[in-house]
């Protein structure tokens, strides 16, 4: 990856990476996928997209996460997590799921205002799925107006 950023470097383009829950599994026993990513690759080629809703998704505590990319994040990536009514066969069971901005149960307001200290130059929402009343639409109007008041 170190590589590759160098060479798109050159062309003004800057490479940056977003995790899942998949970077938060040890590789080597105490070595964690993200660990690697940091460790061998060079600060100024590789950026990172740190979504939180991911490392909370892998039993991460989503600021030492956001720590430990101090310095290299140039996006960051908004999401809440929260827990939904699935319709199992026999009994109904909550799972945690996407939601839109303030619904769920992670803190963004300060996730949000440690990435904006970092200094991010932009803030990517997303949306799932599971909108309200089956709109797109409906959940962008319920994020942006989180978005309006917590990210200036």
């Amino acid at each position: 990856l170190s590589k590759t950023g160098e060479e798109l470097k050159k062309a003004g383009i800057t490479l940056s990476y977003h995790n899942h829950n998949v970077e938060f599994q040890k590789v080597d026993g105490s070595r964690r996928v993200l660990d690697l990513l940091l460790e061998e690759s060079d600060a100024s080629s590789l950026f990172f997209e740190p979504d939180p809703y991911w490392a909370v998704e892998a039993g991460a505590d989503p600021f030492a996460f956001l720590e430990k990319l101090k310095g290299r994040m140039k996006l960051y990536h908004i999401n809440d997590r929260g827990t939904k009514l699935k319709k199992a066969p026999m009994t109904p069971l909550l799972t945690s799921d996407s939601m839109e901005l303030g619904d769920g149960n992670l803190p963004l307001p300060k996730l949000v205002s440690l990435a904006l200290q970092e200094g991010v130059r932009a803030i990517v929402l997303e949306s799932h799925r599971n909108w309200p009343q089956n709109s797109p639409l409906k959940s962008m109007e319920r994020s942006a107006a989180f978005m309006n008041e917590y990210v200036r």
